[in-house]
């Protein structure tokens, strides 16, 4: 009996963690594709500029 209690509390509070946590993963992956993003248009921008130095 308390130990089913026990086990109800720690599951209770592992998901409301992870209500807690979902925001900082999707910063973190929003921050990740953003980076990704930016090194894709820089080097299309470096390529361009050595074709046009060429």
């Amino acid at each position: 009996m308390y130990q089913q209690l026990y086990k109800e509390t720690i599951a209770k509070e592992h998901r409301k963690r992870q209500y807690l946590l979902l925001p900082f993963f999707f910063v973190q992956f929003s921050a990740t594709m953003f980076s990704v993003a930016n090194l894709k248009q820089g080097k299309s921008l470096h390529n361009q500029k050595q074709n046009f130095f060429c």
